[in-house]
């Protein structure tokens, strides 16, 4: 169980059993509240890992790897079934492209280097936008939530 409170421009959160609270203040209303809801955000995908024990790989990994076998999966069809897999695969990579221009990063290069390293590595190497490079996203980081 969850308790959030807020005080002026923080948030209290108390998690029971055995409380824990996080004190979140900022410099505005706003600042405090996507922190807020950043936290939030970290907490939930915790609570579905300690629930499901399972986890995918980030930084556009699963995307990646998704358009590939969606390619692959496309020769089995001719016309436009075949267009529109292909199609649907190409858009999967949308999302790891987004995610290296909204981190200010050089998409082009990155989301190629992407490509190559899950076809020789598989699904779990990804976009490291706080490292500005293509790597394992399971080898420990410490830049999680």
């Amino acid at each position: 169980m969850i308790e959030e409170v807020q005080v002026a421009n923080s948030f209290i959160v108390c998690m029971k059993p055995k409380s824990v609270s996080v004190l979140i203040r900022g410099g505005t209303k706003h600042i405090a509240y996507e922190v807020g809801r950043a936290l939030e955000d970290c907490l939930g995908v915790l609570s579905a890992f300690m629930e499901d024990q399972k986890i995918i790989a980030g930084g556009g990994a699963s995307e990646v790897e998704v358009a590939a076998r969606l390619r692959e999966y496309a020769k089995e069809f001719t016309g436009r079934e075949q267009v529109a897999i292909r199609v649907f695969a190409d858009a999967s990579k949308s999302i790891p492209r987004a995610l290296a221009e909204n981190a200010g990063l050089g998409q082009i290069n990155l989301l190629m280097d992407l490509i190559s390293e899950n076809e020789n590595d598989g699904s779990k190497t990804g976009l490291d936008v706080f490292d500005d490079m293509v790597e394992d996203m399971f080898a420990g980081s410490s830049n999680l939530c």
